[in-house]
């Protein structure tokens, strides 16, 4: 199997590619693989630099954190509940610096947004998200300094969460003008979409003073055909308003937008793909959503109106 940036991902040797995920720069690609290594690849060289050790079960999912002061991280999840969070701590040399044991398998997880700090969201097959926040310890008589990882919970759906997606951390307000929108955060609050095995996709709120997460819409409709696979939230592209994408094993694709930050979201467009849509992913701006279809197809689609969308790319 040939991955974007040459190269090609040996399944015989490797085991079933359940995900993989490029650093920020584009310079490094991380695999998730069957036989329980994460494995991190120079894109330029196609040369494999690293294999990470800790699962005993398949990897399912992966996410890197980009926030600027902390090394090169990245955290993992297998089908057996074990999270872990890795640093790179010197060029090329690795170290696993959190682990929990959720319990059940970790179908995806991801990390916030850089603004927010280290916070990684987890769904869960029990129909629980997991929220996992990074935090400086100073030295204190019973305790080292260093870090910690606290863990939240709240439960999102009957049947198991597929899915989680967090929202842009650009508040709305910057992008509009006038006196209000002077005094307006710049930094929006923490918002995800998750996925469910219930077929509704749902956004969910933080409140910073209870740390707690709040219901806010449901997003369902019956055109979807088949179970939620995917669910992802585009990247703000400088507008005050708001893209969601998901996913059904089915072959549909549906997208729902929201005009202005706490409108009713309504959705835009459903189609079919042909095929089981297994994963989505924006483009850094928005503006191309590639689907992953079948074992090894990707359809690029491009917004050609307000509630239109155009194939522009396949590749098998």
């Amino acid at each position: 199997m040939a991955y974007a940036g040459g190269g090609s991902y040996d399944t015989q040797r490797f085991g079933v590619l359940h995900h993989a995920e490029y650093e920020q720069t584009g310079t490094r690609l991380a695999t998730a693989s069957a036989d329980g290594v994460v494995r991190i690849w120079n894109t330029e060289t196609q040369e494999l630099l690293n294999e990470l050790r800790l699962h005993t079960a398949a990897v399912w999912s992966l996410s890197w954190a980009n926030v600027r002061s902390m090394a090169p991280t990245i955290a993992s999840a297998s089908a057996d509940g074990v999270v872990a969070i890795w640093r790179e701590m010197k060029p090329r040399e690795w170290q696993a610096v959190h682990q929990v044991n959720l319990q059940g398998a970790i179908p995806t997880l991801a990390f916030a947004p850089a603004e927010y700090g280290a916070v990684l969201a987890a769904a869960r097959e029990n129909g629980e998200v997991v929220v996992l926040s990074r935090r400086e310890v100073r030295a204190s008589p019973e305790l080292p300094a260093g870090e910690q990882w606290q863990t939240k919970s709240f439960f999102a759906h009957n049947g198991g969460v597929v899915s989680v997606s967090w929202a842009p951390s650009t508040s709305p307000a910057v992008l509009a003008t006038g006196p209000s929108a002077q005094k307006a955060a710049t930094r929006a609050p923490r918002r995800l979409v998750t996925a469910g095995a219930d077929g509704v996709a749902r956004i969910w709120l933080h409140d910073e003073k209870s740390d707690s997460w709040t219901e806010q819409s449901q997003l369902s409709s019956p055109n979807l055909t088949g179970s939620l696979r995917d669910v992802v939230w585009r990247p703000n592209i400088g507008i005050p308003g708001g893209l969601i994408a998901a996913c059904t094993d089915g072959g549909t694709v549906a997208t729902w937008s929201q005009e202005v930050d706490g409108r009713d979201w309504q959705l835009q467009a459903c189609w079919d793909v042909g095929q089981d849509a297994r994963r989505l992913a924006w483009s850094k701006a928005g503006l191309l959503l590639g689907v992953s279809v079948g074992d090894e197809g990707t359809l690029l689609y491009h917004e050609a109106g307000p509630g239109s969308w155009s194939l522009v790319s396949s590749c098998d």
